[in-house]
């Protein structure tokens, strides 16, 4: 989903990018100017810190110099890494279209349990049994993969939806889940959903890539938990 629109009056702009903020805290400049959304942060004279961050933690190529924007300086005083996990989530709610009766709910990086608890979740109000899990990752091991995969199911969420840096992974994870549910491994997890996020580009690059054969996202689904409703 995109929220830019050109159109848009410059209060409405000002307006919508606060909202944007209170949910998901930080956007790097390049996704406000992805959404058309960079002027309006001026306009607010909001606080910006600049790091250079390895966007796929793995590779020593990816790393890219990321301005961050938040709507107060105590939001921006997090660690490096954990900025971008914020803009990394952020990006997975822009291209996760949720449903009207679905309700977003980004949850604490700091205090969590490591390996445990996920980055967001996705509510369906009145039932705790129809929630999604989301969960960021700049580069996750196979090992640590599995792990969250395996927490998830055994907490009970319906879904979960990752979103990741490395545009190969879309595929390989995705795999990885389908295999862990043909396994058994991951009981009562309906459907995993796996997506590509960029949040250090001002343009999709793979968006006008139309003989660019790998998946921007994939889909599985568990055949032992049901169908999704």
């Amino acid at each position: 989903m995109s929220i830019r629109d050109a159109s848009l009056h410059p209060a409405k702009q000002k307006a919508l990018l606060r909202a944007q903020l209170r949910i998901d805290r930080v956007w790097t400049t390049q996704q406000l100017a992805r959404h058309g959304l960079l002027a309006a942060a001026t306009w607010l004279g909001l606080p910006r810190t600049t790091y250079s961050c390895r966007v796929r933690v793995a590779d020593t190529e990816s790393l890219r110099d990321l301005t961050f924007v938040a709507l107060t300086d105590k939001q921006l005083s997090l660690v490096p890494k954990e900025l971008m996990h914020y803009a990394g989530t952020a990006e997975i709610r822009q291209k996760f279209q949720l449903q009207p009766e679905e309700v977003w709910e980004l949850l604490d990086l700091k205090g969590r349990v490591r390996g445990h608890c996920p980055d967001a979740l996705i509510r369906m109000p009145g039932t705790y049994a129809q929630d999604t899990a989301v969960e960021f990752t700049a580069g996750y091991s196979r090992k640590t993969v599995a792990a969250k995969l395996q927490a998830m199911a055994e907490q009970g969420y319906d879904r979960a939806v990752w979103g990741t840096t490395v545009h190969r992974q879309a595929r390989t994870l995705a795999a990885q889940a389908e295999e862990l549910m043909q396994r058994g491994a991951l009981p009562g997890l309906r459907e995993v959903t796996v997506l590509f996020v960029d949040f250090w580009s001002a343009h999709d690059p793979y968006g006008v890539r139309p003989r660019c054969h790998k998946p921007n996202s994939v889909t599985v689904r568990n055949p032992s938990a049901g169908s999704i409703p």
